[in-house]
């Protein structure tokens, strides 16, 4: 199991550790004292939990109350799902616990029936797996007449473990009760060690229980008996096998944890030959199987031990020790290191002294040499630097080795260690934090100024440099003790002259170190040490020594990128200090890999005014070759940065350099994108250096597409570029980075000519419905276009006729990003601004859009019908989805009525001709463009649902001509979208305008399609339309309507064959 290390240090601190008051400085507020800044903060499923905690009791209260009335609607598995929930969140559970342990033992107790035993033994178990067995046995019932009952059910074989873990935690609470367990009966205490002794070699989740339940017990005053057995038990330890080992270790920690008079001394050696033996046998296997809880035994055995003055066997425990130190295990590595030091501080003050100055000394070789740090055991280091902590928080390690101490932090707090896949070292720093967090907060005295100051710059240059998060907030915490314990003392001896303004120094540090700030790694490089050193302008140097080494040293390339702007910032004011960081650059690159440092050299040229050093700068860059199949990302990010700073100072780049370019181009990442953008307008290509960039946007390279009109020879390849923005085998991908390429070539005063055919290629891209297996990758070209509209409007809305209509059909279409945008440009082409919607008028969008498209081409007669029709065709996709929001359909639906409604009977034949237009079938298209048959289904669909909303016809509309273009809609196709939509308007006709040729065409798709699913819901349709043409009739025409209505709701029309009969019966 993984735990967050800022947890790690502080696991074993209880709460008068962390709430001890801080000395001589008060904080501001915001700033947490005498605490790491995680801690207590609920994580993001504690969170969630509480969200829904209230429901979660409610429903177990409900299920327990029925559970205790007996009723049938209790529901075993509801209330343990509601109790699982508390599982990342146990505290939310602790203030209803006894209420419900309550509940299910008294159930338990009156219950005769065997079902309802198990579900209480069951629950019981699952709120013990959540907070835990000890927690949940302390809230139960101590009455000790119950023990002979309990050991009864205990005894029983038929028994299930559920039960008896339910037991057995009784039990454990009530062998703790100050009464003679004999006086009972004569035979509890037996069959209470017989209960307990017999789970030792079960593994599950009754041995800890059964082990703390004998532990508990034979260290009874009136067990003496028990214990002598159990400890005979030890006799025949070798044959024991690997569950009974735990099982024995785990009942003697707990008796070696509650033997307050010294009980078990004279069996002590045989226990320690016992440890021993287990420890012999896993040293012969290679087994680290039980380390952790052979730690609990032997540092508990160290005190009689010492007692004993048996010397020898504490140095086996320290070997011990020591030799499990490079645990792989994390949990294990703290459970040693916190033993150890436990075991160090009962022991002879001497051997403590000496066995702590070999762990410093052994710690301090292997922290000494930064260099090294790839080569060492990071688990021994880890382990020894938490038992350093662990000896600070205790008291253990005196001021003497605070000295020895500081030398090991001042490295450990920059440990790094390069692995395959990552970088690791954060467990090592986050230690080195607890080491100085304990130093500061548990110092019987004053920490010598000097020492002080030394951690307090290290950790000043963790918490602003250091890339984790909860490192750096660790080291705030850690600063917050140094300061508001130290720091006064050390700034008065250090800053004699300055004393006034210590204070405020203290509080410059509490401020600046915020916890929100500590959040952003940007704001911690960038902002923070600038603010530091308004209160310690010493800190300048230190901030730069350290950023230097980062820049040279650091395997992380966003670490490198961070600190180079972050000494750039510090040194910027400072032309030697610039000079100095390009000359040891130029230095180092000839000595090792350059890339680092190219990156470096990059922001350095940036800031610096004298130029002198390009000479030897660029040598050294040409030489590097690039090879995209083994350069990482992070080489080929530093030789873009420093090209791009050396062509901003004129360089022109070498045969070689171009191939590198082409080469990293290959890496097509957004941050390789982004430089080869910055510097594409210093490029000249020849004409085979542009075949190739050419070549590369064909392909599909982003890196290409999105920066190609920066480059100088783009106003004379316009055409060919644009040309790829009609080609359906381009990459939507390299279409997007065109038209952004584009769009910023134009904000920059490029234009492109007057030849309308430039322009309506970029308008096309409005067109693009292009569907792949990503879905609607065409809305990102729509989107792109738009967006060049907007960024370049002035220059483009001459050419508004070519666009107009595509606006309006995209801002009536569903995806609501390109609406709105198109929306705001259609204000623009009419009124000269745009209008964005307020959020509160989404709703209200299509109201809004229909009235625009009223007020400006619907009532004005010079408007073409192809731009009306376009917008009735966007309209369709919306209302006529085929598949949408039900919010989005019944919302466009409900304006289009509105709009209808109000509209003159000219405007509304208008608008259905229109629509009744995009009907049309154009069977050359059609076998060309998906979209266009996908757009005649949507006006269709549109169409029918308009009017099964009641849309009333104009006075004398050609009811003959939709009929004929609906009837014509449906004729050789299975798309059963068109055909349904066909039936459906076939209906109204027959029912609302009273068609007859309407009618026979329902009749005849009831009884001769061919397909079976079309005749079904021809029949449906016709059954709606006599069902309502009965409510009107009277005398005979009801009986012969009602005759067909029977048939048609009798006869499968599934059927192939027979339905001929009944053409003149419907």
């Amino acid at each position: 199991m993984t735990v967050p290390r800022i947890f790690h240090s502080l696991r074993t601190l209880t709460a008068e550790h962390l709430y001890e008051p801080v000395q001589q400085l008060t904080l501001p507020s915001h700033f947490p004292v005498t605490k790491y800044p995680l801690l207590g903060k609920m994580d993001v499923y504690e969170d969630n939990v509480s969200k829904i905690s209230a429901t979660l009791h409610e429903t177990i209260q409900t299920e327990l109350t029925h559970l205790q009335t007996n009723s049938t609607k209790f529901n075993l598995q509801s209330i343990l799902s509601a109790l699982n929930e508390f599982q990342p969140a146990p505290q939310l559970l602790d203030g209803e616990l006894g209420k419900y342990i309550d509940a299910v033992i008294s159930v338990y107790l009156l219950s005769n029936s065997q079902e309802i035993t198990l579900a209480c033994s069951e629950i019981f178990y699952n709120m013990g797996k959540i907070v835990g067995y000890k927690k949940i046995s302390s809230l139960m019932k101590t009455e000790i007449h119950l023990i002979p009952k309990i050991l009864s059910k205990c005894q029983l074989k038929e028994i299930h473990w559920h039960e008896k873990y339910l037991l057995i935690c009784w039990l454990l609470v009530l062998v703790l009760a100050p009464f003679r367990l004999d006086s009972l009966n004569a035979s509890v205490k037996t069959d209470i060690y017989g209960i307990a002794i017999a789970q030792l070699n079960q593994m599950g989740p009754l041995q800890p229980l059964g082990a703390r339940l004998l532990g508990t017990f034979i260290m009874r005053v009136d067990c003496r008996e028990q214990l002598d057995s159990f400890i005979g038990g030890l006799d025949h330890y070798q044959d024991f096998d690997e569950a009974l080992k735990i099982g024995y270790l785990q009942t003697l920690n707990i008796a070696l944890k509650r033997d307050l008079q010294d009980t078990l001394q004279p069996h002590v050696l045989k226990l320690a030959q016992f440890c021993k033996f287990i420890i012999v046998a896993n040293c012969e296997s290679k087994s680290r199987a039980n380390i952790e809880i052979i730690a609990k035994v032997v540092s508990k055995l160290g005190r009689y031990l010492n007692e004993m003055e048996e010397f020898e066997e504490i140095e086996d425990i320290i070997g011990f020790f020591l030799d499990n130190f490079n645990s792989r295990n994390t949990e294990t590595r703290f459970t040693l290191a916190r033993k150890y030091a436990k075991l160090l501080t009962s022991i002879e003050s001497c051997l403590c002294a000496e066995a702590t100055l070999d762990l410093l000394d052994q710690t301090h070789d292997m922290a000494a040499d930064p260099a090294n740090f790839d080569s060492i055991n990071a688990d021994i280091l880890h382990t020894n630097l938490l038992t350093i902590a662990e000896l600070l928080r205790t008291k253990a390690s005196p001021p003497y080795t605070y000295d020895r101490i500081t030398s090991i932090i001042n490295n450990t707090l920059f440990f790094q260690q390069n692995h395959v896949t990552h970088i690791g070292g954060s467990n090592i720093r986050d230690a080195s934090n607890f080491i100085a967090w304990s130093m500061a907060k548990y110092s019987p005295g004053k920490i010598k100024p000097e020492l002080t100051l030394q951690i307090f710059q290290n950790l000043v240059c963790v918490a602003c440099f250091d890339k984790d998060i909860i490192i750096r907030r660790a080291s705030a915490a850690a600063l917050q003790e140094l300061m508001g314990r130290h720091g006064s003392h050390a700034w008065t001896t250090l800053y004699p002259e300055t004393a006034d303004l210590n204070y405020g120094r203290n509080l410059c540090v509490a401020n600046v170190l915020d916890y929100v700030n500590l959040g952003s790694l940007e704001k911690s490089y960038l902002e923070m040490p600038a603010q530091l050193l308004v209160g310690f302008p010493e800190l300048r140097s230190v901030f730069v020594q350290r950023l230097t080494h980062r820049c040279h040293q650091d395997p992380d390339h966003e670490l490198v990128q961070m600190s180079a702007l972050a000494l750039c910032k510090l040194i910027a004011e400072d032309d030697s200090q610039i000079q100095t960081q390009i000359n040891q650059c130029i230095q180092h690159s000839q000595a090792k890999d350059p890339f680092n440092l190219f990156l470096v050299l990059a922001e350095l040229l940036k800031i610096t005014k004298n130029h002198e050093s390009l000479p030897q700068i660029i040598p050294i860059f040409e030489t590097i070759k690039i090879d995209h199949h083994k350069a990482p990302p992070a080489q080929i990010l530093s030789y873009l940065s420093l090209l791009h700073s050396l062509m901003r100072l004129s360089y022109q780049p070498s045969d070689q350099v171009i191939t590198n370019l082409f080469s990293s181009m290959r890496t097509d990442t957004k941050q390789v994108q982004q430089l080869v953008l910055q510097l594409s307008p210093f490029l000249a290509l020849t004409e085979n250096n542009w075949d190739e960039w050419l070549r590369f946007m064909k392909l599909g390279n982003q890196c290409t597409s999105s920066s190609v009109a920066m480059l100088s020879i783009f106003p004379t390849k316009c055409q060919i570029v644009l040309q790829l923005l009609r080609d359906d085998k381009v990459n939507y991908l390299v279409k997007v980075g065109i038209l952004k390429s584009l769009s910023s070539f134009l904000r920059h005063g490029g234009e492109l000519t007057d030849d309308e055919e430039e322009i309506q290629l970029v308008c096309n891209c409005l067109d693009d419905y292009t569907i792949t297996e990503q879905g609607d990758v065409g809305s990102n070209v729509r989107s792109q276009t738009l967006a060049l509209l907007f960024q370049n409007w002035e220059s483009l809305s001459k050419f508004k006729d070519l666009f107009e209509s595509k606006l309006l059909r995209l801002a009536a279409e569903p995806v609501e990003t390109i609406r709105l945008g198109s929306f705001e440009l259609i204000g623009r082409v009419n009124v000269g601004v745009g209008k964005k919607l307020e959020r509160e008028e989404k709703s209200l969008y299509f109201t809004k859009l229909l009235d625009t498209f009223s007020e400006y081409y619907l009532k004005d007669g010079t408007v073409s019908s192809e731009m009306c029709k376009e917008f009735w065709k966007g309209y369709a996709f919306t209302c006529g989805a085929l598949k949408s929001t039900d919010e989005l359909i019944t919302t466009s639906l409900s304006s289009f009525m509105q709009f209808y409604n109000s509209s003159t009977q000219q405007c509304q034949t208008r608008i259905i001709l229109d629509i009744l237009a995009n009907l049309k079938i154009d069977s050359a298209l059609q076998s060309k463009s998906q979209r266009a048959a996908k757009s005649i289904q949507t006006s269709a669909q549109f169409l029918s649902r308009i009017l099964m909303v009641n849309l009333k016809l104009p006075t004398g509309f050609n009811v003959k001509g939709l009929y004929a273009r609906v009837f014509n809609l449906h004729l050789n196709t299975s798309n059963l979208v068109r055909i349904k939509s066909s039936i459906e308007i076939f209906g109204y006709l027959a029912l609302v305008e009273r068609f007859e040729d309407a009618l026979q065409r329902l009749k005849f798709l009831t009884v001769k399609h061919p397909i079976a699913k079309v005749r079904v819901l021809a029949s449906e349709e016709l059954f709606t339309v006599y069902t309502e043409l009965s409510l009107d009739s009277s005398g005979s025409g009801i009986v012969d309507l009602e005759g067909k209505i029977k048939t048609l709701k009798t006869v499968d029309w599934t059927q192939s064959k027979g339905l001929e009969k009944y053409s003149s019966v419907i």
